[in-house]
């Protein structure tokens, strides 16, 4: 028998029906004593960030293009373990803010608190 795990060229995502794009970098943003924060896309059409609030259970994170992001500005909001997708122009910079939804305040994330942001092409 041939293991042929990764040597076939797959790229398919199944949630978007089979559009296949190429991962070609991402990041782990640690939340740990952080609220607030930003990354650079660069030469990429489309990221996908997974929020992981293993402390932070139930607070939201909120997407935006200008900072500073808050709730009355953020283009997408995402509770705590759930996957946003967005197409993105060249070069834009993503900023993400940890709210409270108790409080719609913006808090520090703890310890096991991860954002995972992963590149597409």
């Amino acid at each position: 028998m041939i293991d042929v795990k990764n040597e076939l060229p797959i790229a398919v995502h199944h949630a978007s029906g089979g559009n296949a794009r190429v991962r070609v970098g991402g990041q782990a943003i640690s939340l740990n004593g952080v609220s607030t924060g930003s990354f650079e896309i660069g030469d990429v059409t489309c990221f996908r960030v997974s929020a992981n609030l293993r402390t932070s259970a139930g607070f939201l994170v909120v997407i935006g293009y200008t900072g500073p992001v808050t709730l009355a500005n953020a283009s997408r909001v995402f509770a705590d373990t759930m996957t946003i997708e967005e197409n993105v122009p060249d070069h834009a910079t993503v900023y993400y803010a940890l709210v409270d939804p108790g409080t719609a305040q913006i808090t520090e994330g703890g310890a096991q608190d991860y954002l995972y942001v992963s590149l597409y092409d």
